[in-house]
């Protein structure tokens, strides 16, 4: 299992806003203040309903990931946007840090921004 550079040290020890995640096939191992908790999909699935309409569309889209190249996660999220499963008002930021730092979506948030558009007519 690999550790993944933390939120805090990419900004300065900011620990608090967004924690790092070590995916562990359907658990996830929290890492906050340096004490290790589990997350089931479940927990994952309540940080991320925030940004989808409704608690099954974003267990259904987290299912879909599971796997997946970077860019064809980064297509279904446009998909998503596209057909209104994603909230209005979702900053596309955010987004990236809940998937990148539960491990889902690996790559930097620049490959992610360049992939994902938020502008683009529903």
């Amino acid at each position: 299992m690999e550790q993944r550079r933390t939120f805090a040290e990419e900004n300065n020890g900011a620990d608090e806003l967004c924690p790092c995640f070590l995916a562990e096939g359907n658990i996830y191992i929290e890492i906050k203040g340096g004490e290790a908790q589990m997350e089931s999909d479940d927990t994952l699935v309540s940080k991320l309903v925030f940004y989808f309409k409704d608690e099954d569309t974003t267990r259904r889209f987290l299912q879909s990931i599971r796997g997946q190249k970077d860019t064809e996660i980064t297509s279904l999220v446009n998909h998503y946007w596209e057909v209104g499963a994603i909230r209005k008002g979702t900053k596309k930021t955010h987004l990236w840090k809940a998937l990148h730092y539960a491990g889902l979506y690996k790559a930097l948030e620049s490959n992610w921004n360049a992939m994902v558009d938020f502008k683009m007519k529903r």
